[in-house]
């Protein structure tokens, strides 16, 4: 009889995993609130207000290709500062 260990080592575990992913959450945001402002505003649209990128791509004025590379450049660049 394990008197409820396994459940209470899962809650344990659950609760480890809600904490790691919040405070990636907030590495993020701190990330991402210091890219340059265009930069900035591209990356939160696309990822978090979820606008297409052939969307962006009529906003900016340029290919949704060149949209693609940007975003690439700029993951790439928050990747950096987060250090994963």
């Amino acid at each position: 009889d394990d008197n409820g260990t396994d459940f209470l080592q899962s809650d344990v575990e659950d609760v480890s995993e809600t904490v790691a992913h919040s405070q990636l959450l907030d590495k993020l945001r701190k990330a991402v609130d210091t890219l340059p402002e265009d930069e900035k505003a591209l990356i939160v649209a696309h990822f978090y207000d979820e606008v297409p990128q052939t969307e962006l791509a009529e906003r900016y004025g340029v290919s949704q290709q060149a949209i693609s590379k940007k975003i690439a450049k700029i993951r790439a660049k928050l990747k950096k500062l987060l250090e994963i």
